[in-house]
């Protein structure tokens, strides 16, 4: 029953990923209450599923021609060794302080989906094109941090942040694919060396995560996009919630 409950969830994530580009992030829970892998082998399981998702999810931009390299290879280049770093810190911290991250984390992504941040507070995108590069750089290195450190793909932080900074909402979201494929196997790479990653398990996983993908982009024009965003922030709050006050009776007891 946990194996078909698991499979729906890949599906179903997958399916709101190519409509929505969030959802990835509910993945880990599942996971862990699913299998025997714990928190710190199911981030780690997850986040080299969303490398392959993400892969599907580049090409399809690249294919409709609004994936700008220019605006990528630096998020990119900020997110290979920081991705790293974080699966070793992740490594460190107990299960405890990581669901007490994980659920914080959820909690922001889905408030912000719920009260989308106005874009342009920081006008990083009218700065010189050096500067932008710079910016860009050191989001991808803090985000790619977090994703090492948490199991999240990436997109999640990436994306508001870069529309804060005043880049378009259609860029922020293409750039975020290539990103995640970089964050994700940087973390990976970590996560295989210390052994967090249950290869069995991702590569069932995957696939399933990928059919949902095509599904969602197929139909991305046909739904109702923002209710299903809204559908998705509020999962992200509850089940952010429920994570902390989890977190916080596991300390009491």
């Amino acid at each position: 029953m946990s194996t078909v409950i698991l499979a729906i969830t890949c599906l179903v994530v997958g399916f709101l990923c190519g409509c929505t580009s969030i959802g990835g992030i509910l993945l880990i829970p599942v996971l862990a209450a699913c299998t025997d892998l714990g928190v710190h082998g199911a981030m780690g399981t997850a986040l080299f599923s969303f490398g392959f998702t993400a892969m599907l999810g580049t090409a399809l931009h690249w294919r409709h021609g609004v994936l700008d390299w220019r605006y990528a290879i630096p998020l990119c280049l900020g997110a290979i060794p920081c991705g790293y770093a974080g699966a070793f810190v992740k490594e460190i911290l107990g299960a405890g302080p990581l669901n007490v991250i994980f659920a914080i984390l959820i909690i922001i992504a889905g408030t912000n989906t719920l009260f989308p941040v106005r874009s342009g507070r920081l006008n990083i995108a009218g700065k010189p094109f050096r500067l932008q590069q710079i910016a860009l750089f050191l989001l991808g290195g803090g985000v790619g941090f977090i994703a090492g450190l948490t199991g999240a793909g990436g997109p999640v932080l990436s994306v508001p942040l870069m529309i804060i900074a005043g880049f378009s909402p259609l860029l922020s979201v293409a750039v975020a694919q290539p990103f995640q494929v970089a964050a994700a196997l940087s973390g990976s790479v970590g996560n295989f060396l210390l052994g967090t990653i249950d290869l069995v398990t991702a590569l069932w996983i995957t696939p399933v995560q990928l059919i949902g993908v095509a599904m969602g982009v197929a139909l991305a024009n046909k739904l109702n996009t923002a209710a299903l965003k809204r559908l998705v922030a509020l999962m992200c709050v509850g089940t952010g919630c429920y994570l902390l006050i989890r977190a916080f009776m596991s300390s009491m007891s």
